[in-house]
């Protein structure tokens, strides 16, 4: 399970190379590869920051592109993430919670010398309703965002419930147009 595989990557981060890391990795239909490291705020096995920059270094030298899902927490173990990462997007929706979450992220890229060049703001769950909501969002980040995920809760719950990335379940979504949109913003950076 995953507390197996973070134990695994703990336990000897000396001895992590790309034919174990592979072997850690899940493969997915859609042909995204995973490697779930833990359980999110539950998980038992604690990583440390050295583990996790030999996890990330490695992971580049097997993929051109990986994505690292930090959570909420924000914490010294995620700065080689911060620190290795080409982009960073912070995802927030627009209200209190989510907000506040991403200013403290935003303070800590900040206060730990990370440019706000490579940090995005993504809004989530976006629609025309929330325009001056945004702007106000905005001034208090001290951020603008750089792209607007829109509110389509019916297409986003089936491609959950079907277990299926949005590209295979809903390919004409708006919402599905949105994420290829967003994710082309970075492969036009590569070429």
């Amino acid at each position: 399970g995953l507390t197996a595989i973070a134990t695994a990557i703990a336990k000897d981060p000396e001895g992590l190379d790309p034919t174990l890391l592979s072997s850690l990795v899940s493969s997915h239909a859609s042909g995204l590869d995973i490697l779930a490291i833990g359980n999110g705020e539950n998980s038992v096995v604690n990583v440390s920051v050295e583990c996790v920059e030999k996890t990330v270094k490695e992971l580049l030298t097997l993929y051109d592109y990986v994505v690292v899902d930090c959570g909420y927490g924000v914490t010294m173990t995620n700065q080689p993430v911060f620190e290795l990462a080409t982009h960073i997007l912070t995802i927030s929706q627009i209200n209190a919670l989510p907000l506040r979450r991403t200013k403290i992220l935003l303070d800590f890229l900040s206060n730990n010398g990370l440019g706000s060049d490579k940090i995005h703001l993504i809004v989530n769950g976006y629609s025309s309703f929330y325009s001056t909501a945004l702007r106000e969002s905005e001034h208090f980040l001290q951020q603008k965002a750089y792209f607007l995920i829109p509110n389509d809760f019916e297409v986003t719950t089936r491609a959950i419930n079907e277990g299926a990335p949005l590209d295979l379940a809903a390919p004409k979504a708006k919402i599905t147009k949105c994420f290829r949109k967003l994710g082309a913003s970075f492969l036009e950076d590569r070429l």
